[in-house]
Order: C-alpha cells, then sequence, then structure tokens
C-alpha cells in the first residue's frame, strides 16, 4: 500500500507539472487614444480572439489642462494605461491605434513571449528602421511592444513617467547619437533601455513586430503588423486608404472576408472613392503649408521651437 501511494503522489506531481508548462499566460491586448482615429481596434479584437488573447480598448484622458498644449505629456497616458491593465495579467502587448495586424494567423506575439520567458525579458519592442537605414543607437519604435507582469516593467513605467526624467532624456539624447525626435514616451523609453544597456530588454529585428507600409511587395499577409507612421493624422489616413487600394482590400478594417464571416463581421464596408478624396485634400493641404514654411524663416524658427525644444 505504501509503494501505490508513492507512486499515486508521484504521477500526481508528474501531471502538475505536466499541466503547469502547458498552461496559457493571460495575455491582454491593449490599445487607444483620447479619441477613435481609426478602425483598427476593430482589426485587433479579431487578432485577440484568433489567439486566445483579451482585447481592451480605451479612452485615455487626463484631468491635467497641460495635456492639451504637451504633446510629451500626452503620450505619457499611454504608459499609465500600461501600468494599469498590466497589473491583472501575464503579458500585455500594446498597439498604436495607427497599427493594424496584416497576418492574423501569425504566432508572433507567443514566439516573442516564449523567448521573453526563456532568457528573463520583461519588454520586447522592435526596431523602427531596416540595418542599412540605422545611423543611430537603437532606434525603437513604441507602436508595438509586449511588457511582463514584472517588478522591473513597472519600475521601469514609474521611472520614465516622472517630469524631471524628460530633463535627462534632454540631456543624454546626444550621447546616444541623436536622431529624430518622437517626443514622447518612446525617447523616454529609447533612453531608459539604453542607460540600462539592455538589461532585461529585447530589441526585435526590423519587421518582426512591426513593418512600414512601403515593406509590402506582393500580399498583406506578408508581415505581421503594419504601422502607419507619419506626418499629421490625414496623411495617415491618406498612407492607410492608398494601402488598401493598392492590395485591393475589400474593407477598412484588414480583415479577410472568410474571418468576417466567422466573426460575423459586415465585410462590405468599403471606403467610399469620396473620403479618399478628401483625405487626399486634407494630406495635400498640409504639404503645401510644409513647402510654405520652407521659404519662411519665422514659422520654421517657431516649428522647431515648438517641436524640437524639449518642454517639461
Amino acid at each position: 500500500m505504501c509503494g501505490i501511494q508513492k507512486l499515486y503522489f508521484l504521477l500526481k506531481i508528474i501531471i502538475e507539472m505536466m499541466m503547469s508548462r502547458g498552461a496559457m499566460s493571460r495575455v491582454v491586448v491593449l490599445s487607444g487614444g483620447d479619441n477613435v482615429r481609426f478602425n483598427s481596434y476593430i482589426n485587433h479584437a479579431v487578432y485577440s480572439e484568433m489567439h486566445n488573447f483579451e482585447y481592451v480598448f480605451g479612452i485615455q484622458i487626463s484631468n491635467s489642462s497641460k495635456a492639451f498644449n504637451d504633446r510629451a505629456f500626452t503620450t505619457l497616458r499611454k504608459i499609465d494605461s500600461i501600468r494599469r491593465y498590466l497589473s491583472s495579467c501575464d503579458f500585455l502587448l500594446w498597439l498604436d491605434d495607427d497599427v493594424y495586424i496584416t497576418d492574423l494567423h501569425s504566432t508572433v506575439v507567443e514566439d516573442l513571449i516564449s523567448h521573453m520567458v526563456d532568457n528573463d525579458c520583461f519588454f520586447s519592442v522592435g526596431n523602427e528602421v531596416p540595418p542599412a537605414e540605422m545611423d543611430r543607437q537603437a532606434p525603437i519604435n513604441a507602436g508595438v511592444m509586449i511588457w511582463k507582469n514584472d517588478p522591473r516593467s513597472f519600475e521601469m513605467l514609474d521611472y520614465i513617467s516622472k517630469d524631471d526624467y524628460g530633463l535627462h532624456v534632454e540631456s543624454s539624447w546626444a550621447s546616444y547619437g541623436g536622431g529624430s525626435v518622437a517626443g514622447g514616451d518612446q525617447d523616454r523609453i529609447r533612453i531608459y533601455i539604453l542607460d540600462n544597456n539592455f538589461e532585461g530588454v529585447y530589441v526585435a529585428p526590423f519587421g518582426v513586430m512591426q513593418s512600414r507600409p512601403d515593406d509590402y511587395i506582393s500580399e498583406v499577409s506578408e508581415h505581421f503588423a503594419v504601422h502607419f507612421m507619419g506626418f499629421g493624422y490625414p496623411c495617415k489616413v491618406r498612407a492607410f486608404l492608398d494601402f488598401v487600394h493598392r492590395f485591393k482590400l475589400s474593407n477598412h478594417i484588414l480583415v479577410d472576408e472568410d474571418t468576417c464571416k466567422l466573426f460575423g463581421l459586415n465585410s462590405s464596408q468599403k471606403i467610399p472613392y469620396s473620403e479618399s478624396l478628401i483625405q487626399t485634400a486634407r494630406c495635400f493641404g498640409i504639404k503645401m503649408r510644409f513647402h510654405i514654411f520652407i521659404f519662411n524663416k519665422k514659422l520654421r524658427l517657431k516649428w522647431r521651437y515648438l517641436n524640437r525644444k524639449w518642454r517639461h
């Protein structure tokens, strides 16, 4: 009887170990902003459902009037939102609202999470540009990020949220190669991981976590996600419309028709041609103002003050 009991408990331990190894981590996919600009939240929701992730879209508001004019302050609301939801899950995937998942069946996120677990990483982010265009160290893009529910994550989130951390970013920027200024959370994240010599951080090669529209050549699903980065909201929309028309997509959510049927989505919501013309005109107006401003010294100096001067 004693031998049978030992065998029973041994089998029980083995089964529990196998179940714990096979247990799925609780992953939350989080996106949002201070308003609904794109229909990407439908795309994100479909992707999350297909991979058994939980999806949250949040309108991020602030009780401070400072957020109205200070871009650095408004983008930090993303950090506050990540901190809030990360405490209730194992891993959190952040997606900017101008990011669309183009390969809905991709296991990139699952693979990255496995890599993070195996290498004791608490944070994963992707390179912004391919190696051929890399003229600065760690030019990360914070449009797609994976955070682990780990004390190091909350330490980083708290640290980069401090008001005076912006002064440190400003003073450290040139020593790390300079480069383009995003003016928000991305700059703070970049300097933090460089200060800490990438400890616990995995920077994925360009194209793994996100790609640009021009990187798509033959089909929509050739990359995991497309990020419509750009100058000004109208031009982002124009880039999205160009992408949709270039690949002759049937809807505005970048979800194939079969998957739309599977989840009961209306796949016939095509973008009207009038919308394309309107956004083209708006984008063209921005470009015209930009050309005018090139030849106006006062406007150039004002733009540099408002957009290149660190304001904290």
